[in-house]
């Protein structure tokens, strides 16, 4: 897991970090295993996950997009996930090498991060909700579709983002 380098733009403690990672994790893992008491824990109820739509070749995005909201999300994982677009089983232990969390920020309640998988990339905004802690409020994600090695990923900054 990646820590945003210390800078004025990184106002959350180490334990919003973990929270943080800990509320991506369910959920990446969630879908990934079918479990879908993982992606509730991980999902505020009002969620709305979103992903561009493309023309039928596949390279020019349409203007459209793609909604789905937390029950949604959370019925598709008890159907299986992802574990019904693939013939290998997720293995959390090894497969936590092919997820990358990055903080990008944390400002009081309200944080930004992104979840790269082999599959997608996603950008989460996330609050902290108090005693029901950390949840995912807004996902933008894309189909990595082997385009994204890791490691290419893991070499990008994004600190131009902030001001």
């Amino acid at each position: 897991m990646a820590i945003l380098e210390d800078d004025n733009r990184f106002g959350g403690c180490e334990a919003d970090v973990t929270a943080i990672e800990r509320a991506a994790l369910d959920y990446m893992e969630g879908w990934f295993t079918g479990d879908p008491v993982r992606m509730r824990r991980a999902l505020h109820p009002d969620l709305a996950k979103r992903c561009l739509c493309y023309e039928a070749d596949g390279e020019e995005a349409n203007g459209e997009f793609y909604l789905s909201n937390a029950e949604q999300l959370v019925r598709q994982t008890a159907e299986g996930g992802e574990t019904n677009w693939s013939d290998t089983p997720y293995d959390p232990e090894r497969g936590r090498n092919n997820f990358d969390v990055k903080v990008f920020e944390i400002f009081g309640d309200v944080a930004s991060a992104r979840v790269w998988s082999q599959a997608y990339v996603e950008y989460l905004h996330l609050g902290n909700f108090g005693e029901a802690g950390w949840k995912i409020v807004n996902i933008l994600y894309g189909h990595t579709q082997g385009k994204a090695p890791i490691e290419e990923w893991r070499k990008t900054d994004f600190a131009y983002w902030a001001p």
